[in-house]
């Protein structure tokens, strides 16, 4: 558990190296729990290799055979990475209705949508979002971008021009975003 959780630290603060040393350390010491294999798989999307993250998560899937619908939620977040933008609307759209993860679903599945050109369900999906959490009707998209700690360049923008395309404000505080996080030299 300790190393799972340092994980996501890790990736939080953009330490993305660590992250996935951490969720390695994870599976190591327990290769039989599917958490750990889903922290790696976690470490490894926002690291910029959502491919690489593919074989954790059908490990984690075959580990847990009940599959709990938060794996079509994780492979959504690779396959969008991957820019498989069809296969990520499906499964996110099933970890909408089944995971219990609505809010944090929403954001991807926003999106997907906008990358589709399916502007309608990207603001439809913005707004459910919104009314999960409170907070965020006030919300920038650098202040989500900030919940979504992506390595990659080309990671942030598909991210963040998606979220701008579905009526999130606004396109020049993505570039200051961007901005920030090369000046904290962990942007690729």
């Amino acid at each position: 558990l300790a190393h799972r959780v340092a994980s996501a630290m890790d990736w939080n603060f953009r330490k993305f190296d660590e992250a996935i040393a951490e969720a390695e350390t994870a599976v190591a010491l327990d290769p039989n729990d599917p958490d750990g294999h889903i922290a790696l798989a976690w470490a490894l999307i926002f690291s910029g290799r959502p491919q690489a993250a593919l074989p954790a998560i059908d490990r984690a899937m075959r580990l847990d055979p009940l599959h709990p619908d938060i794996y079509a939620y994780i492979l959504g977040m690779s396959r969008l990475g991957m820019e498989q933008f069809e296969d990520a609307v499906r499964l996110l759209e099933r970890a909408r209705l089944r995971s219990g993860q609505e809010r944090d679903v929403n954001i991807p599945l926003t999106v997907a949508y906008e990358r589709l050109g399916r502007h309608n369900d990207a603001r439809i999906a913005l707004q459910r979002y919104s009314d999960v959490w409170s907070m965020f009707s006030s919300a920038y998209v650098d202040d989500v971008m900030s919940w979504w700690p992506f390595k990659r360049e080309s990671d942030i923008r598909r991210f963040g021009t998606g979220l701008i395309g579905a009526g999130l404000c606004c396109a020049d505080r993505l570039e200051r975003y961007i901005e920030n996080v090369r000046r904290g030299g962990t942007l690729e």
